[in-house]
């Protein structure tokens, strides 16, 4: 009877970490991947000073177990993060999210519970790159080191300056680059679109670009998935690049008001998530599991 019982708990703890990548196409846990054969996915703050995190308190660092640093986020409710597909998708390993921190040294580890991915992402154009993580507890929103931005829901004018965020590398280096380990934050404005196709090739509607025509500020390495804020709302998703702040190369962001139904949606269905089903059907289950052992 007693090993029955222990067969279950392992079985329902099992399903519990695992339903969240595997529940449907849309969940699926993972990292950063390179396997565009073009324009290489960079995100990193050259050209920025370093900020304390009351500068920026909706920025995040989502870091593996051992609590490396290797992409962006912002926070845009209690429990749920935005950041980049590509940061999350191909990998089964472990995500946290640390918030309210500006040291890389510092914080604590906040496990991801859910992550929901865009069906459609596509890694070698870069499309739809976006994604959701819903974390284990609330971030404990306080408005001056961790606060939500809300969502931008049109595209701001060209030459709007925004600003962006993270801990990336400060200058361009595909095999070496290093993460900064205080946070940077640079200013940037957006730039037309049209203009930015004509430079950088191909930049779908569900893009944006951002910075200077001489260069010199931009996202870079390791600023995946942070945030392109723009007039108090979270307006773009750190997604590519062909360089970083190199001139006539601005940043391209994923765009936030093209996406914002799909945001919106995703936000209010988190809560009804199999993952947080499983976790809590699992934690109901132990006392009249432990009571029966007991009796017995």
């Amino acid at each position: 009877m007693h090993i029955w019982i222990l067969l279950i708990l392992v079985n329902l703890w099992y399903y519990r970490d695992s339903s969240a990548a595997n529940s449907s196409d849309e969940l699926e846990v993972g990292q950063r991947t390179s396997s565009r054969n073009w324009p290489i996915p960079v995100a990193k703050i050259v050209g920025g000073d370093v900020v304390n995190i009351s500068d920026a308190p909706y920025t995040v660092s989502i870091r593996a177990v051992n609590g490396q640093h290797f992409c962006g986020g912002t926070i845009i409710s209690s429990r749920s993060v935005l950041t980049a597909a590509h940061c999350v998708k191909g990998t089964s390993r472990r995500l946290y999210v640390v918030a309210g921190v500006d040291n890389l040294n510092a914080g604590v580890l906040i496990p991801v519970t859910l992550a929901v991915v865009h069906k459609n992402f596509n890694n070698e154009t870069m499309e739809n790159d976006l994604a959701i993580l819903r974390v284990s507890r609330d971030l404990g929103i306080d408005n001056v080191t961790k606060k939500a931005l809300p969502i931008a829901t049109e595209l701001p004018a060209d030459g709007t300056l925004c600003t962006t965020s993270g801990w990336g590398s400060t200058y361009f280096d595909p095999e070496n680059a290093q993460a900064s380990i205080n946070l940077r934050m640079t200013s940037v404005p957006i730039y037309n679109l049209e203009r930015c196709r004509v430079e950088l090739g191909e930049v779908t509607n569900g893009q944006i670009c951002a910075g200077y025509e001489n260069g010199g500020h931009d996202s870079c390495q390791g600023d995946s998935g942070g945030p392109l804020q723009c007039e108090g709302k979270i307006t773009g998703i750190v997604s590519w690049g062909l360089n970083c702040g190199k001139p006539s190369q601005p940043g391209v962001y994923t765009s936030v008001p093209f996406y914002k139904d799909w945001i919106l949606l995703h936000i209010n269905s988190a809560p009804n998530s199999a993952a947080d089903k499983n976790n809590l059907i699992f934690f109901l289950l132990i006392p009249t599991i432990v009571k029966v052992l007991i009796c017995e």
